[in-house]
């Protein structure tokens, strides 16, 4: 291949050397001059391409298509070429000699254009090779280079050594070994591997980057580190000051900490954006403030906080300048722009009075911020990409404690956004874009239908880029107005924000289709004006979030306002910054108004919602709006509006709740609540028993007070005893009720259950306020037939997971279909269905236990009865994870919300490693779960546990069937958990990774080691051989949670009938012998606590067990190899290889490790 390649520059430059004089060849040559028209008789881009760039491609073994999307020339500028026997398409720019930095900016534009799917592109001058990924964040679009090769040496060289140019005092190349280079970069195999390892060496850089920047981030901030923890002696925490008088609690604080934070970072980004004036270009902004500071220490009244930093942001940057202070007008203060945007007005109470001491500033403006203290890949300390994911590290490193237990500090991976935008966001834009065109083209309903199936017969990217390329009635300007007008105001909203990813990622999104519809229209690329013109327009009117956590809702805003000006910048002429700050807010998106059930219909508005929507808009879109609208808009809501619609959100609040009463002071808080004269029917019944557990006695004369006294509790009506005590006519019955109860309280006694409905009083024991959606986004409601409702085109999110609610919020959330379901992600995803509109999409990452936990089959049943097309990628742990640092089972959730019956489909539980990450997230095959919902068996209707199948490929889904449709008994009619004298037991252990090894004799004991017992010894074989099979580990692993072996698994699976046990039982007795006997022989009892098998060895036992199993369950062939080779791609020591590969061990932990994970 060198040789060639050798060759076909050789016959370049000789062509080179017929064309030019020496003079100008060796200028050429050394990048001193281009190439022109007249010299080489074409075009020169031309003339490279056909004299040596075609050549080149093909000596390494690349085949192209020569612009695959257009010629160029016109309304359009496409992609030379395109390589297209590789893994993956790459898109190809070629220019002229000496034109590499042209090459690369085109190529950097055509892999952000939403109309081309590449995520790869190979730029060359024919001299420099330039290998370029598009990284998109959702904060920032990056396009690393993988890998650059310069042969200008080489070409110089050869033209030496032909004589064609003079020679050179330097050393000379060695050709061979810069050709060997080059051929081992770009030949076809080593261009794919290439291509392969990218991602994963893009994913650890960046990882490395991001745990860098986020440990010296939180120690500086909150001195929490574990890499800095000795480097420093205090924190940013630690040094603010509140108002002397203030009762501040430690959460204001950590606000105000991280309020201040941001502002210094967006400072940081202003200055790269060029909005920032330097009296000196070489020192940033922020450090010229700090040195001019400490040159002028003893003269300042103030500190470095007191005389820089507040006056930037609250006399400068939130100032109009013919509205400053004379004081500020002088010097750099004069050279600060006025910005607006609301990120810097007061975010506390008081805020203005806080004071910060000088000891952390300095280091975090120097070791921070420019990033002294840093070695990041990038070389640069400030990547929105990389703050973006400090910050969703922050909040979940503050969430900790209340939050998934599980986790550490981690965010969101671009492939997990890439996907959900996939499949949620993308299709809303094609079909809002489909629909601008129709309606302004369809002029009746033979025009409309013609143009709908030509454009829905085509993917999003064709859409758009016939429409850049000007085709035909794609280059309406009506039309792509319309189009433009459809998607700028698409709503979107994550209830559960958190720092924001999803909403910028969501933004970028639909900002890329909107820069590919604005150059159809301007047939050229857009400026930069109307691109930060298009971004403000979504911003104001698409992006919604909502987080229980204040924190976490400062810096959604910050990078909603970072996202607005990165990759357009900003300038004074573009206006002031929006308010974008009212989008996003703090609040409890599961209490409130809208509320579930009979009282759905249930409106709310009124005078005062109007009075709110007119500040709100006028805040937003007027440009004289000031912190007056901003002030009023916070008081109109919580001083009157928030109050009384907290009243009437738990007067609707119709149904009886169970809760627990220990305490004078606590019912004494719950009657305190009640409006009525009576305690029914807000107070159902009351349960009580003895503090102590003992019996009730009866001296205690409860049956006189009206309850029915059991041994160890007793029950009360309390409508039948309020009735009792009305008759006497002694005084208030209530108050009569109220006595004794608390008497009972102040004795011995407690109440187990108080039923009652929802109380004021529960609104103050919740996380967060109330957040009634209708109220506090009054712009987003419309009119339905006299009822004002709210919803989202699309709703995204990582909604929390776990049983997180208190009591008191589970009693709020009770009248959800989900209600019952201890799993807060079961409540998120029933409420954002309830917010989702008719025809938007959802898409979620979340909990995988959604898919596999069997008292999940309400929310199943609601996705399918709420959404069409839904989809679920359901991911393990093991050998990697999808979010690195989190070791938790994922599973990302889309839909479109129709009203159907639809079936959800499933991916195969998905295990993967760092090297083919990529690969399976790009090639998820999703089938149908319908019919295969485990119960008492495959598809039955018996049972209190209904277990979603993760199906995958079609053949997985074949399988299953057959396991469904078999015709005979399941496990649990043929073995007997409890012990028998004559019976003949297999051994199940619970926690298992890649083998189930159950075994024929109890090898070890274990807390989880259970035996089950059969009748006879050829049943004790079958199960034994049957439940070490691959078709039981793929069968296993499509209802379980990809670490335990559960007995409900077990008794489901069909067990071979008795006829073909007694054909085959000479086999089966052969094989389980040999499989026992090759398991014991693998079996070290001095690995770990209880002693680990060693698999690999023993899988082509395994692999004729699976064989024999053919027969039985009918299989094909191909269903036999599929469960043989189900997770052998897992890489070295992992999965189920055979002794081919290296060694399998049979469980992955030690014991203690696997009584960590139950």
């Amino acid at each position: 291949m060198v040789s060639a390649i050798r060759s076909t520059i050789e016959d370049f430059l000789s062509i080179l050397h017929d064309r030019l004089d020496a003079r100008q060849l060796e200028r050429v040559l050394s990048g001193d001059e281009t190439i022109t028209s007249s010299k080489v008789r074409q075009r020169p881009e031309a003339f490279v391409e056909d004299e040596l760039l075609w050549d080149l491609l093909a000596d390494l073994g690349l085949e192209r298509d020569i612009r695959p999307y257009g010629e160029g020339g016109g309304r359009g500028e496409w992609p030379d070429f395109e390589i297209t026997n590789l893994s993956e398409p790459v898109l190809g720019e070629a220019k002229s000699l000496n034109g590499i930095d042209e090459g690369v900016r085109d190529a950097r534009e055509y892999l952000d254009r939403k109309s081309l799917g590449p995520d790869f592109a190979l730029a060359t001058d024919g001299f420099e090779w330039s290998l370029l990924k598009i990284e998109q964040s959702g904060d920032s679009t990056n396009f690393p280079e993988l890998n650059r090769i310069n042969l200008r040496p080489v070409f110089q060289q050869i033209a030496r050594d032909r004589g064609f140019i003079g020679q050179s005092a330097v050393d000379p190349p060695d050709i061979d070994e810069e050709l060997a280079e080059f051929a081992a970069t770009f030949a076809r195999n080593a261009f794919d591997t290439r291509l392969t390892e990218a991602p994963r060496e893009l994913r650890d850089r960046r990882q490395r980057d991001v745990e860098e920047f986020y440990e010296l981030y939180i120690e500086l901030l909150f001195g929490e580190s574990n890499d800095y923890a000795d480097d420093y002696d205090t924190c940013l925490l630690d040094d603010i000051k509140p108002p002397r008088d203030a009762d501040v609690d430690e959460d204001e604080k950590r606000l105000f900490a991280v309020t201040l934070m941001n502002r210094l970072l967006f400072i940081k980004f202003l200055e790269q954006r060029e909005v920032l004036e330097r009296d000196d270009e070489d020192v940033p902004f922020l450090l010229q403030r700090l040195q001019e500071y400490e040159s002028m220490q003893d003269e300042l009244a103030a500190n470095f906080y007191e005389s820089q930093l507040k006056p930037l942001f609250y006399e400068l940057l939130n100032t109009e300048k013919d509205d400053r202070d004379p004081k500020f007008t002088r010097g750099w203060f004069s050279e600060v722009e006025y910005l607006n945007g609301g990120l810097f007005r007061p975010n506390v109470d008081r805020e203005k009075e806080y004071r910060v001491l000088d000891r952390t500033l300095p280091n975090i403006i120097r070791d921070l911020i420019e990033g002294s203290r840093l070695e990041l890949s990038s070389g640069q300390a400030f990547d929105p990409a990389l703050i973006g994911s400090v910050f969703e590290m922050t909040i979940n490193h503050l969430n900790e404690d209340s939050d998934q237990s599980d986790t550490g500090a981690y965010y969101t991976p671009n492939d997990v956004t890439n996907l959900i935008t996939e499949q949620s966001v993308d299709p809303k834009l094609r079909e809002e874009i489909i629909e601008g065109y129709v309606e302004t083209m369809g002029g009746d309903d033979d025009d409309a239908s013609i143009i709908r199936g030509q454009l829905e017969s085509k993917s999003l990217e064709e859409i758009l880029q016939r429409v850049e390329e000007g085709e035909g009635w794609y280059a309406d300007p009506d039309a792509i107005d319309a189009a433009l007008d459809r998607i700028g105001s698409l709503t979107v909203v994550d209830p559960a924000c958190g720092s924001g990813h999803f909403l910028t990622t969501a933004m970028d999104e639909i900002h890329r289709a909107q820069v590919s519809l604005l150059r159809g229209k301007l047939g050229d690329e857009p400026p930069a004006d109307d691109r930060y013109e298009a971004k403000k327009t979504l911003a104001l009117n698409s992006i919604y979030g909502v987080d229980i956590e204040p924190v976490g809702v400062e810096i959604a805003k910050l990078r909603v306002w970072l996202k607005m000006v990165e990759g357009n910048g900003w300038s004074p002429s573009f206006g002031r910054l929006p308010n974008i700050d009212v989008n996003i807010e703090a609040g409890n998106s599961l209490v409130g108004f809208p509320v579930r059930g009979p009282v759905e219909s249930i409106d709310i508005w009124d005078e005062r919602i109007d009075a709110l929507d007119e500040l709100r808009q006028n805040y937003k879109f007027e440009e004289d709006a000031d912190e007056h609208d901003r002030r009023e808009i916070r008081r109109l809501l919580s001083e009157e509006i928030r109050p009384e619609k907290d009243r009437e959100f738990i007067q609707h609040l119709n149904f009886a709740v169970d809760t627990r009463i220990e305490t004078v002071e606590a019912f004494d808080r719950v009657v305190e609540s009640i409006d009525e004269n009576t305690l029914f029917p807000t107070v159902e019944s009351v349960k009580l028993q003895r503090a102590d557990g003992d019996n009730i006695e009866a001296e205690d004369d409860l049956e006189e007070l009206g309850y029915t006294v059991y041994s160890k509790s007793a029950r009360l009506d309390v409508q039948s005893r309020e009735s009792e005590l009305k008759k006497g006519g002694n005084g208030s019955a209530r108050e009569d009720l109220e006595s004794e109860l608390r008497g009972l309280l102040e004795g011995d006694y407690v109440f187990d259950e108080f039923v009652r409905k929802p109380l004021s009083c529960d609104l103050d024991d919740i996380l967060g306020r109330p957040f009634h959606w209708t109220v506090e986004f009054p712009e987003l409601v419309r009119d339905d037939i006299g009822r004002r409702t709210i919803d989202f085109d699309i709703l995204l999110g990582n909604p929390p997971y776990g049983d997180l609610l208190s009591d008191t919020e589970k009693s709020l959330v009770d009248g959800y279909d989900t209600g019952s379901i201890n799993d807060i992600s079961a409540n998120f995803v029933e409420r954002q269905l309830q917010l989702l509109a008719e025809d938007g999409y959802f898409g979620n990452i979340t909990t995988l236990r959604l898919v596999y936990q069997g008292s999940l089959e309400p929310l199943h049943d609601l996705m399918g009865k709420k959404l069409s097309g839904t989809r679920i990628a359901c991911f393990g742990t093991r050998p990697s994870r999808v979010f690195e640092n989190a070791d938790i089972k994922v599973a990302i959730i889309t839909g479109k919300r129709t009203e159907s019956d639809d079936p959800i489909y499933t991916s195969d539980g998905i295990i993967f490693t760092d090297e083919n990450r990529e690969e399976k997230f790009r090639g998820i095959e999703y089938g149908s779960t319908e019919n295969l919902v485990l119960r008492d068996e495959i598809g039955g209707d018996e049972g209190n546990r209904a277990i979603l199948p993760k199906v995958g490929p079609d053949i997985k889904r074949g399988i299953l069937e057959k396991l469904r449709d078999y015709d005979g008994d399941v496990f649990s009619e043929v073995y007997e958990r409890d012990e028998v004298s004559d019976g003949f037991p297999v051994w199940r252990r619970e926690g298992l990774r890649y083998w189930t090894n159950v075994m024929r004799e109890e090898l070890y004991e274990a807390r989880e080691v259970k035996p089950m017992f059969y009748e006879t010894e050829l049943e004790r074989d079958a199960a034994f051989i049957v439940l070490n099979s691959s078709l039981f580990y793929t069968y296993w692993l499509t209802y379980g949670n990809f670490h335990h072996l559960n007995w409900t698994q077990i008794k489901a699976f069909p067990f071979p009938e008795q006829e073909s046990l007694n054909e085959h039982e000479e086999e089966i007795t052969e094989l389980a012998d040999e499989l026992w006997e090759e398991m014991e022989d693998h079996f070290y009892p001095e690995r770990g606590r209880t002693g680990e098998f060693e698999m690999s060895p023993v899988k082509p036992v395994v692999d004729r067990v699976d064989d024999l199993l053919q027969d039985v369950y009918d299989l094909s062939d191909e269903e036999v190899e599929f469960v043989q080779n189900y997770l052998t791609d897992c890489g070295p020591g992992m999965g189920r290889v055979g002794p081919q590969n290296e060694d399998v061990r049979g469980y992955g932990e030690s014991e203690a490790e696997v009584e960590a994970e139950d």
